[in-house]
């Protein structure tokens, strides 16, 4: 193999590249994802916090149920759809708390309506574990997409230029650093918007098939 496209800076390493050239493409923005941001059906002064994806407690879906739990406000909601072994636990939740709204598994359609409905959207995964230096979660390009705060740790795996668009969780304690996460957002949340705006520019002017194929074609006219 004489070039390598690898999805994070990490990789070439462990593929043993050497000075063999390289460039990272850590994912494609899907075309399907663009004009769903244009909705946003806040109702009634109410906000409400997504997080869509695999609800295996190693992924955090724990600390978010712990973190929403700890702020005391009955206008914010919290909605999560997906399957995975923490069901039960959210299910018990919702029946606690009647601001938890748990949706299942859902359709890609579905899933891009809530994205679209909701206020804040949040990826609660830690960066533990040697695995997150090779993985760029495509949830990120889909949530920025949606022109909404992103909240979310710096995985490993995440260049830096998404730096100016992301909303990072600080260390420390999980359920504690994701719930003064969301109340930062919540504080401010029309500036946040501002810069949730920018987000989805950046990613539609920088990261769909044409962009990153054209990454990848004036790489190999370079090398």
């Amino acid at each position: 193999i004489d070039r390598f496209v690898v999805l994070t800076e990490y990789m070439p390493d462990v593929l043993s590249v050497g000075i063999r050239p390289w460039v990272c493409v850590e994912g494609i923005a899907g075309q399907q994802h663009f004009k769903k941001s244009e909705i946003n059906a806040e109702k009634e002064g109410k906000k409400s916090i997504l997080y869509a994806g695999s609800l295996n407690y190693q992924f955090g879906i724990k600390n978010l149920l712990d973190a929403f739990s700890l702020i005391d406000c009955d206008s914010l909601e919290l909605w999560i759809c997906g399957s995975g072994e923490a069901e039960t636990e959210i299910k018990n939740m919702a029946n606690f708390d009647k601001r938890i709204k748990f949706f299942g598994f859902c359709t890609f359609d579905t899933v891009a309506e809530l994205e679209s409905k909701a206020s804040i959207l949040v990826n609660p995964r830690t960066n533990e574990g040697e695995y997150t230096k090779y993985s760029f979660p495509s949830k990120t390009m889909e949530y920025m997409l949606s022109g909404k705060p992103v909240i979310m740790y710096k995985l490993a795996g995440i260049p830096n230029e998404y730096d100016d668009y992301l909303f990072y969780i600080e260390s420390g304690e999980p359920s504690v650093c994701i719930r003064n996460s969301i109340q930062k957002v919540l504080d401010r949340y029309d500036d946040c918007m501002v810069k949730a705006k920018k987000a989805r520019d950046f990613i539609i002017e920088n990261k769909t098939a044409i962009k990153q194929a054209q990454k990848i074609m004036q790489f190999i006219k370079n090398h």
